[in-house]
């Protein structure tokens, strides 16, 4: 488990129950959601919170921030890679250190989807 102070994705073009089910198999039992405001919906996790936003990054996108310390990836790109396999969805995410070559904070995301991988910068919504 890598230490860390979360990770967030946005996963594509996903019904969000899948999302849900995935995040149970990798997260442990969700507790009763909470409105987070903003149409944000957080759950507690056995890895801690659990951040779930609807349309993010536009309409067909769902948010999801693991906002914990210890979680069972080393990089944004490696929780993309496995969520964009296990639900055969696209997913973004931030490049992080599996791209070096894009700086921090850049706008540039990773779009990762079946056997590729994509950098690009989104649409503004």
């Amino acid at each position: 488990m890598a230490v860390s102070t979360g990770i967030e994705i946005v996963v594509r073009d996903c019904a969000a129950e899948q999302v849900l089910v995935w995040l149970e198999a990798v997260a442990g039992p969700l507790t009763e959601p909470l409105d987070g405001g903003g149409g944000e919906v957080v759950y507690g996790t056995r890895l801690g919170t659990l951040i779930v936003q609807p349309n993010m990054e536009g309409p067909g996108g769902i948010g999801v921030w693991f906002k914990t310390a210890v979680l069972p990836w080393a990089t944004p790109a490696a929780c993309a890679r496995q969520a964009a396999r296990e639900l055969n969805c696209v997913v973004w995410c931030e490049p992080g250190e599996d791209y070096p070559e894009v700086p921090p904070l850049s706008p540039v995301f990773l779009e990762v989807g079946g056997d590729r991988e994509l950098l690009f910068e989104p649409p503004e919504t």
